[in-house]
């Protein structure tokens, strides 16, 4: 066999090896049960930063593996997820953040890996291989947009201007080295270090009005991450601070201490002083949280206007109060006050309490009175309170002995007020750091009513038998009665005459019947000899006969044993 034979074999036993290698390896990832996929968030990036890493992994067999199972960080060392086999059919998911690299960046994926073990068919075989994550690059598009405020825009000489900018980045690459300057109001130069993609931050600056107004033009320089290209703001706008001429003052004012917490009302007092001589109108008091202590208000020249306001700062800091409105000479006006500090404490040792008062009735009709009232005391600290005492005008009315922290307690007892007026509680008690703590309720507003004098009982009418209705005058009336009791007098006299002629009766009897049967006979003769009108005549022997006819049946009845009035 030639040399040529022989090196022709060679060649088709190494052609023939490698064919046997390849099957060799198709033959055991075709075995390989194992799936895995990843998914990078986002996809894109432009330069270093953080991402959100999903790998899943899958056990496509229907054979449960039962060896470990570790996934590795582009590090190589220690794994950040391990699991203790896989059920067939079943899978595992796990997510986690990574600071992709500049060299990720260029390769365009993040390596993972993951270690474990599955049976051949030739025993178990441990494999290691790379999860990449695919991440995609794109033009990087720096982008800053800025924004400000001054308040207030009309200041006197000698006020504190506010000025606060807000930066949002809104490109898709991280700002870096970003720097404002206002010349025009300040020589201080504002700096953030950074700004990643979407956050927003606020700046604030202040500056003190001179005796000229001033002119605000910033301007804002920034970078991209990676970059040594500095990037410009130059057009924000232009706003002018005016020199105030005006005597409108502004002060904040209040009568908190120290021991001041989280969430708990306090007092803030504004005092608004018209020292010019123009007025205003349309006065708007708003604080810088946006709480608005006053509204509508008119000031004249030389006036004064005070309001108090209970107010809960939610953390130690300043707060301002900024009046808004119109001049009488059709100019808006706007000032500020000074700025006032406000320190809260540890909010976890905190007593706050909200207190609130009801009365059973806010009418008395007697002073001094009883009044029935009701105090409602929560806890809304985080802090369990103890012995906490109910106080009306410095005297105590009832105490708590505990209220836990979240609970509340009603109170209702009978109080005696001397006189009408104003009604307010006041519960104390001490904190967690042993200061005194006292909580106001509501006022209550009790008024006097004199009582209504019960009316006099009219008695029942007796009820008579109806007369004919007559138009009498009064004078009429009086001198028709005055008549028939003279009559009357004379008529039983004269009938006991007649009587006694004709012997019907004797001297000391009583009237007998045919008496009793002639007086009206006897009087109406007597009634004719009088001078009165005739209608007054026909009224008197009207009422003569309806006497005498209740007369008789009273004696019938008398007579029968019946008593009728």
């Amino acid at each position: 066999m030639d040399n040529r034979s022989r090196g022709f074999r060679l060649a088709a036993a190494a052609v023939m090896l490698v064919f046997l290698l390849a099957v060799s390896a198709f033959a055991m990832a075709e075995a390989d049960p194992i799936r895995v996929s990843s998914l990078s968030e986002p996809q894109s990036v432009i330069s270093e930063q953080d991402v959100s890493i999903t790998i899943k992994i899958y056990n496509s067999s229907q054979t449960d593996m039962t060896e470990e199972i570790s996934l590795y960080d582009p590090t190589g060392g220690v794994p950040v997820s391990t699991y203790n086999g896989l059920q067939g059919e079943q899978s595992v998911t796990y997510t986690g953040t990574w600071h992709v690299t500049q060299d990720q960046i260029k390769e365009g994926k993040i390596k993972y890996y993951i270690q474990y073990s599955f049976d051949s068919g030739n025993g178990l075989d441990k494999v290691v291989r790379a999860v990449p994550v695919t991440i995609q690059t794109e033009a990087a598009a720096p982008q800053l947009t800025a924004t400000y405020t001054l308040s207030p825009t009309s200041a006197r000489k000698g006020q504190k201007v506010a000025v606060e900018y807000t930066l949002s980045n809104t490109g898709n690459i991280e700002l870096r080295n970003i720097a404002i300057s206002n010349e025009g109001v300040s020589s201080k130069k504002l700096t953030a270090p950074s700004l990643s993609v979407g956050e927003k931050v606020t700046l604030q600056d202040s500056f003190t009005m001179g005796d000229s107004e001033l002119v605000s033009k910033p301007t804002v320089t920034y970078q991209a991450s990676g970059e040594s290209k500095t990037y410009t703001i130059s057009d924000m706008a232009r706003k002018t601070v005016t020199l105030a001429q005006d005597g409108l003052e502004a002060e904040l004012t209040t009568d908190a201490g120290d021991n001041v917490y989280p969430g708990e009302k306090i007092h803030l007092t504004l005092t608004l002083k018209n020292t010019g001589s123009n007025g205003y109108t349309g006065l708007t008091a708003t604080l810088s949280d946006g709480t608005v202590m006053a509204s509508d208000i008119s000031l004249a020249a030389g006036a004064n206007f005070e309001q108090t306001i209970e107010w809960a700062p939610a953390q130690s800091g300043a707060v301002t109060v900024q009046v808004d409105g119109m001049s009488d000479n059709g100019e808006a006006v706007s000032v500020a006050s000074e700025e006032l500090t406000i320190t809260t404490q540890d909010a976890s040792q905190a007593l706050v309490l909200d207190v609130t008062a009801q009365a059973q009735t806010t009418t008395i009709y007697s002073e001094p009175a009883v009044v029935r009232f009701a105090v409602q005391v929560k806890n809304i600290g985080q802090t369990d309170a103890a012995t906490l005492t109910v106080k009306e005008a410095g005297t105590t009315v009832a105490t708590i002995p505990s209220l836990p922290s979240g609970e509340s307690r009603t109170l209702v007892f009978d109080l005696e007020t001397s006189i009408a007026g104003q009604i307010q509680f006041v519960v104390s008690g001490k904190d967690a750091a042993g200061n005194d703590k006292a909580y106001d309720s509501n006022v209550i507003e009790l008024a006097y009513v004199a009582p209504t004098p019960e009316p006099t009982a009219t008695p029942a009418p007796t009820a008579v038998p109806p007369t004919p209705t007559m138009i009498t005058t009064p004078s009429m009336e009086s001198a028709t009665q005055a008549i028939l009791d003279r009559v009357m007098r004379s008529c039983r006299k004269s009938a006991a005459r007649i009587g006694m002629k004709m012997g019907f009766i004797a001297p000391s009897s009583e009237e007998s019947e045919p008496v009793r049967r002639s007086i009206p006979s006897i009087c109406r003769q007597k009634l004719a000899k009088y001078p009165v009108k005739p209608m007054a005549k026909r009224i008197g022997q009207s009422r003569l006969s309806t006497g005498f006819s209740a007369l008789r049946r009273r004696r019938t009845s008398r007579s029968a044993g019946i008593e009728t009035r």
